[in-house]
């Protein structure tokens, strides 16, 4: 009997040994391989930036039933993109033709929560939203004349409440909100928009004071808030930098340094133009590329450091108007000699001014060509390049991740993609 119980015990012991030993030796192997298949399940899941896209603002004609912004929305999303840019602020019932009155709503939370054609917008499966933001309680001319206190604190409280909303509503959606404005030097500086002349020194003082209020709503919106897997930052656009790199005042030179600023749009066309018609596509691509990337360099000089990877200044907008270049095809040519060099210098977007033309009369007639869809509803030679571009994006991010167990890098996908586009051209 104390025979066959200590056999027993030693067997058992054997027996402990051996699952210790097997557990020893394959655990690390499942955890790796566990920690490897949670982090391709995880880089599959995440949003990822394409950094080509368009933007809808004031469309002259419409085709469907939907609202203007609704339809320019969903013309943007079916071309492949997950980038949208729009205008959001008291002016967007007249601005998109949404009916009733741009009275029937009194601040940003209300137009965003409850205005029918922005919540379809906001539901819709883009990952990437642009906005050029503006409070209903500011002055039109605040960056040029400044405001008033109690203007001030209202406006701060409507950014931070809409801030607040857009991290609630979108908690875990892994969307993207950017708050902006429309070209900060033209509104700082006011009429006659020259790009020669200078802003007073209230403008620059004024701008300042409005950048970082609003910065100071979004960054205490961000705080206050619980949020994940949904991010705000603030931009603010510049459109005057040739000149101030020569030492003109302008936001870049008298205002950038002095706020704490996520981002700068770059509305570009001071860089890009004049169209050389005589130009081949290559001598276009090395005349607009240097010229481009010297600006967004002396751009980024200007930028106070902050703790957001990755480069932060980008193409707000770029374009040229069919009026401009004559014909689609040359259309394509000389907006792809700014797409190119931009993705070359790491722009996070490069945005297209625009999806369907702003400057016609309503309904379509006269227009001037700013547009992918033409105002008979033809999709243009920049609609098809993009759209071929982002069938190209998504294989090349899937294969690359397949084969790499991660997203690519921002460089490593931009490399690619400036290759891509001048194969493709």
């Amino acid at each position: 009997m104390k025979l066959l119980t200590i056999l027993r015990t030693v067997c058992f012991l054997i027996c402990i040994s051996f699952v210790l030993t097997s557990c020893k030796h394959q655990a690390p192997c499942d955890n790796n391989e566990s920690q490897m298949n949670s982090n391709h399940q995880s880089d599959s899941n995440k949003p990822f930036n394409y950094v080509l896209g368009t933007q809808t603002f004031g469309p002259k004609y419409h085709f469907t039933d939907e609202t203007r912004l609704v339809e320019t929305a969903q013309a943007i999303m079916d071309m492949g993109s997950n980038v949208l840019k729009c205008y959001l602020g008291p002016k967007s019932i007249e601005h998109y033709k949404l009916g009733g009155s741009d009275d029937s709503y009194t601040n940003l939370t209300d137009l965003a929560s409850k205005e029918p054609s922005c919540q379809k917008i906001l539901d819709m499966p883009f990952n990437y939203y642009l906005f050029w933001v503006y409070s209903f309680v500011e002055p039109n001319d605040v960056l040029r004349k400044g405001w008033t206190q109690q203007q001030k604190k209202d406006s701060y409280d409507e950014i931070y409440k809409l801030a607040c909303f857009l991290l609630t509503k979108y908690n875990g959606s892994g969307k993207t909100f950017y708050f902006g404005q429309w070209e900060g030097d033209w509104a700082m500086m006011g009429p006659p928009l020259k790009y020669e002349n200078e802003p007073t020194e209230l403008a620059i003082a004024s701008t300042t004071d409005w950048l970082n209020t609003r910065q100071a709503a979004i960054d205490a919106a961000k705080k206050d808030t619980p949020h994940e897997n949904v991010e705000i930052y603030n931009y603010l656009e510049v459109n005057i930098v040739i000149e101030a790199m020569k030492g003109h005042k302008t936001i870049t030179n008298s205002v950038l340094q002095n706020t704490n600023i996520d981002y700068v749009s770059y509305s570009a066309y001071d860089a890009i133009y004049p169209y050389d018609a005589n130009l081949t596509f290559q001598q276009r691509l090395d005349a607009v590329g240097d010229k481009l990337t010297s600006a967004l360099d002396y751009i980024e000089s200007k930028l106070p450091p902050k703790n957001i990877p990755g480069k932060r200044v980008f193409i707000g907008e770029y374009g040229y108007p069919l009026d401009c270049v004559g014909t689609p095809q040359a259309q394509k040519e000389a907006s792809l000699a700014v797409a190119i060099p931009a993705l070359q210098w790491g722009c996070p977007f490069v945005l297209y001014w625009e999806i369907y033309d702003n400057e016609a009369e309503e309904g379509g007639a006269n227009p001037k060509g700013y547009w992918m869809i033409d105002n008979k509803g033809v999709k243009q030679p920049i609609y098809q390049i993009h759209y071929d571009y982002y069938n190209w994006a998504k294989r090349f991010a899937a294969d690359f991740l397949r084969q790499n167990q991660r997203q690519p890098s921002d460089r490593e996908f931009q490399t690619a993609a400036a290759e891509y586009l001048k194969k493709a051209n």
